[in-house]
């Protein structure tokens, strides 16, 4: 992170008199490692604009952190942002050199499994269909167009992309406190972060590890279903303010 604190500083962040300024220390750097943590090829392009998005917020974030407990003055705050784009081209260029260096079969074999392929497949379709225009957009449409060829899939009429774009990726969607749980389900209160960077309040709905498949195509029919829902005054759109992911992810 560019404005990260001199040891100094982060000393002074961990024995912070008020107990709010080192929770939200301590909660950066667990955000921070975890977006280190090393991700197949195809996960970091899928999400390159997000985790970006991600990077902005946490620098900002311990800006705020350092200039509340002295350790920064505020005339420093946000100066990484000087630097800001050329780094994230720096960064593109890297991951498109590495993208293009890998054959699509160890591509593929970074990733845990068909369903773990298609995730990310979806992801990178569903990005180009918000916006086709970004740093990586190229790279994703070729990225694509080699693993459709590598796996025999139908290039013409994608069933994935034809039926699949309301889907979010569970990257984008930080789950908070649970507000039920039936038997195949969990319901959360979430904040979703749009491919845009904007953050909103929602509610998840997670299905557990262990469902059949039966109740994933349930869901499946459900999101479908809300989503294709026409536009009208009178009918309340789940989809717009509620999403479904398909697996929760548990600790145990």
């Amino acid at each position: 992170m560019h404005s990260r604190p001199s040891p100094d500083g982060s000393s002074a962040c961990l024995t912070h008199e008020d107990e709010q300024w080192r929770v939200q220390y301590c909660d950066v750097l667990k955000r921070f490692i975890n977006l280190l943590r090393a991700k197949p090829l195809l996960e970091r392009l899928a999400g390159a604009e997000s985790i970006a998005y991600t990077f902005q917020e946490l620098n900002s974030k311990l800006d705020e952190i350092c200039v509340g407990v002295g350790a920064m003055d505020s005339s420093a705050q946000g100066q990484w942002q000087t630097h800001w784009a050329r780094n994230c081209q720096v960064q593109a260029t890297q991951l498109e050199a590495q993208v293009q260096a890998t054959d699509p079969s160890l591509i593929i074999r970074q990733l845990r499994g068909e369903k773990e392929v298609t995730k990310v497949m979806l992801d990178m379709s569903s990005s180009l269909e918000a916006d086709p225009s970004t740093r990586l957009a190229d790279l994703k449409r070729a990225t694509l167009e080699r693993l459709r060829l590598y796996l025999g899939l139908d290039t013409s009429a994608n069933v994935a992309e034809r039926n699949f774009k309301w889907y979010i990726p569970e990257r984008g969607v930080e789950i908070g406190e649970p507000i039920y749980t039936v038997e195949e389900w969990v319901v959360s209160r979430a904040k979703w972060r749009s491919r845009s960077g904007v953050v909103q309040d929602v509610t998840v709905k997670t299905l557990f590890d262990a469902v059949d498949v039966v109740s994933e195509s349930v869901l499946v029919t459900q999101i479908r279903l809300w989503y294709e829902l026409p536009g009208h005054p009178n009918i309340v759109k789940l989809c717009h303010n509620e999403l479904h992911l398909p697996s929760v992810l548990t600790d145990g």
